[in-house]
């Protein structure tokens, strides 16, 4: 994969669910190499029973739990840029309905960017907000525009973060594109991010 593999920002307007529960965007569409992560049978694992090896520094990475955002502008370059792909009212994948289960998330706002640094992709991400998450005191959820999802996550003094999966899909050069997926928990609504390793990621070990 290379860092031209990828769409330039497209912003679609938000439009809410029409009364009867329809939906006026169509569904946020999966990059069709990231796919196969979102089928209903695609197995994630726990962090701790992952049966593929990982580097140590990759590992260091995918089981972190502070914010992602942070991370890269500390050891990577603090001149991270967001490229927002998609973002829209859509119907969330059987999958991801499952991952956030019992939450009700249809419709939600599905929001896909991707994290660059020095001109390099780095990351896939894609966050799914049920409708009541990007209520109230998370209004700003549904305008996060190109500002990481980090930035407001972890300012938020009710948010608690459930257990990391990880996963691993292949790239379109036959190599490991490392994945990982938690559901967060925000001023008591919870949301699904989903976040892919792309392989101009530099796997920066803490000093």
């Amino acid at each position: 994969m290379t860092r031209h593999s990828h769409p330039k920002a497209v912003l679609v307007p938000f439009a809410p669910p029409t009364p009867d529960g329809g939906l006026k965007q169509p569904p946020a569409a999966v990059p069709a190499l990231f796919r196969q992560a979102f089928t209903a049978d695609h197995p994630w694992f726990a962090v701790d029973a992952l049966p593929w090896p990982v580097p140590s520094h990759s590992l260091s990475w995918l089981r972190n739990r502070g914010s992602l955002t942070l991370r890269l502008q500390q050891h990577v370059s603090p001149t991270l840029a967001v490229r927002v792909l998609s973002q829209r009212w859509g119907q969330p994948t059987t999958a991801e309905q499952n991952f956030l289960s019992p939450c009700d998330c249809t419709p939600a706002i599905i929001r896909e960017v991707i994290l660059s640094c020095h001109h390099s992709d780095m990351v896939y991400a894609r966050t799914v907000f049920p409708r009541a998450t990007v209520e109230g005191k998370n209004q700003q959820l549904a305008s996060l525009n190109d500002r990481p999802l980090g930035s407001f996550l972890f300012a938020q003094k009710k948010v608690c973060r459930g257990p990391i999966e990880l996963t691993r899909v292949t790239g379109d050069r036959g190599e490991n594109v490392w994945a990982r997926r938690s559901c967060f928990t925000v001023n008591g609504q919870k949301l699904a991010v989903y976040e892919f390793f792309l392989s101009g990621m530099q796997w920066q070990e803490e000093p």
